[in-house]
């Protein structure tokens, strides 16, 4: 049988189109006397719709990694607030304060950032909407043709589409990963060091108008390709009957185990590199804010290692004195009882020993627990003294410029909106121009590998016809030979009880004997038989045969009469 070309075209054209982030509806429409390519059609509308959530799942994802990644600046920027805090001390409040009003002219970089993320994520939309469209217009085209060509898939060819398919899905998978990877590496980096608090606030309201404005065209394109998608498989399901192949059910399952898993995978795998990416930020700032507090309490840990110092020394000191006391007094013990009792000695040095050793440790630990006590006191104080000192300083020179600071971030976020407008329009433009592009190359290469599939298809049918062919002709002479066999068994079988029904018997005397012969076609026979007569009224007889096919017969039979 051959392999209905359009409708494997439009199943490698899916896998096609999936490459670059496109999802497309398809359906086929099989005649009545086409029961299985009807199953085979739907398998692939729900292939479709199947690859088109995983887009928008890498979509969402994507989304869900800026806002991670913004969140992750968020964190940034507060931590860096912090730092800063506590690193400008008396000296660094003016250099705050100039830092601030270059923050300000940094606030556009941010939002243009911002902008960039939903100006793609508004490409990613508007390119499916368009691309579904057409591929729903050229797909109802040829299920109108397929309605009268369709024949039933191959199992190789579905083993083909199937693994296509996984291929395209993992490499969409793997694609939304690097993407987000390298959008949260590329925020993470531009942000770290350059926002404070109200950067914050203005490239947040940068990013939320931009937001809003992808989220109601994305939810606008969602509704028209749900209807689009849903119109399209109604039509198939009206022309086409129940699922009977099993083999396609279990396929279309373990796709969707496929999708599911790779959308999971995907979103774990980008949530997990965020959340590193985070981790090595706070790192990173806790380290700088460590460093910050560690300028503040240098006079304090000097003389806190000072005293440490001291107090090891003393404590190396006693232990090393408990301990040479211990050793004298067990050895002169030693050298006074080795003459009565080894063990005993042993014992007692043990004994010793653990004693000094414990009594050291106590000391030992109780005077390192006052030390950390008192370490921990004074660095805390420390600490928060000059936490305390630094951040008066700093809101009065903050409150100063806050005038300032304010006008140069709304000039920054207006001017952000507008160029990321600008960019938006121009960007969609390019994403039009580029999956028309694709569209007609996938529909080039979708056709090219239809003819392929159909001529390996048609070889291999042929192929299986001839081995069938010769299955059946091999297994009809068998049958022959074999109801040749059992005809000759037959014919001798019925040759034998010809043989053994021709044997006369004298009937006047009490014994008897006979011989027969029988032929019945080309099967023959030698009987023989004797006859007893027990009483006047009664006969026993014993028959026995031999026919051509080496079969023997026996019989026994008894009469009586009155």
């Amino acid at each position: 049988m051959k392999v209905t070309k359009h409708i494997l075209a439009y199943s490698l054209l899916t896998t096609s189109l999936l490459s670059i982030n496109n999802a497309y509806a398809i359906a086929c429409v099989a005649g009545a006397d086409n029961y299985f390519c009807r199953n085979e059609a739907q398998e692939i509308i729900d292939t479709a719709n199947d690859a088109k959530n995983t887009a928008n799942a890498a979509n969402s994802t994507a989304q869900s990694a800026q806002n991670t990644a913004n969140a992750a600046s968020s964190a940034a920027q507060n931590a860096q607030n912090t730092a800063n805090a506590a690193s400008s001390a008396a000296q660094s409040a003016q250099n705050t304060a100039n830092a601030a009003s270059s923050a300000a002219q940094n606030a556009q970089n941010t939002a243009n950032a911002a902008s960039s993320a939903a100006q793609n994520a508004q490409a990613s939309a508007n390119n499916a909407q368009t691309t579904a469209d057409q591929a729903i217009k050229d797909a109802t085209d040829k299920a109108n043709a397929a309605e009268k060509n369709a024949n039933i898939y191959t199992d190789v060819k579905i083993t083909d589409t199937k693994n296509e398919l996984n291929a395209n899905i993992n490499n969409s998978k793997n694609e939304a990963i690097t993407t987000s990877n390298n959008y949260t590496d590329s925020k993470i980096t531009d942000t770290k060091n350059e926002l404070n608090t109200n950067i914050t606030n203005s490239k947040n309201e940068a990013i939320t108008t931009s937001n809003n404005y992808t989220d109601s065209k994305i939810t606008d394109t969602k509704n028209e390709l749900n209807t689009n998608i849903t119109n399209s498989k109604n039509e198939a399901i009206t022309t086409s009957n129940n699922y009977t192949d099993s083999k396609i059910t279990d396929t279309k399952n373990e796709l969707n185990t496929n999708i599911t898993n790779s959308k999971n995978e995907a979103i774990t795998t980008s949530n997990n590199y965020t959340d590193s990416k985070i981790t090595d930020t706070k790192n990173e700032l806790n380290t700088n804010i460590t460093n910050s507090k560690n300028e503040a309490i240098t006079t304090s840990n000097n003389y806190t290692d000072s005293k440490i110092t001291d107090t090891k020394n003393e404590l190396n000191t006693n232990i090393t004195n408990s301990k040479n006391e211990a050793i004298t007094t067990s050895n002169n013990y030693t050298d006074s009882k080795i003459t009565d009792t080894k063990n005993e000695l042993n014992t007692n040095i043990t004994n010793s020993k653990n004693e000094a050793i414990t009594t050291s440790n106590n000391y030992t630990d109780s005077k390192i627990t006052d030390t950390k006590n008192e370490l921990n006191t004074n660095i805390t104080n420390s600490k928060n003294e000059a936490i305390t000192i630094s951040n008066n300083y700093t809101d009065s020179k903050i409150q100063q410029n806050n005038a300032v600071i304010n006008q140069s971030i709304n000039n920054a976020k207006n001017e952000s909106i507008k160029v990321a407008n600008t960019y938006t329009d121009s960007k969609y433009q390019e994403g039009i121009n580029y999956t028309n592009k694709m569209y007609v190359q996938s529909i080039h290469y979708a056709q090219n590998a239809a003819d392929n599939a159909e001529q390996n298809a048609n070889i291999y049918t042929d192929n299986r016809i001839n081995q069938l062919g010769q299955q059946s002709n091999q297994r009809f002479e068998q049958l022959n030979d074999k109801i040749e066999r059992t005809a000759k068994r037959l014919n001798a079988a019925i040759a034998g009880v010809t043989a053994i029904s021709s044997i006369p018997y004298v009937a006047e005397n009490s014994f008897s004997y006979g011989i027969g012969i029988g032929n019945y076609q080309n099967g023959n026979a030698l009987a023989a038989g004797i006859q007893y007569k027990t009483a006047p009224n009664t006969n026993v007889r014993l028959n026995v045969s031999w026919d051509s096919s080496s079969n023997t017969a026996l019989g026994v039979g008894l009469a009586g009469g009155w």
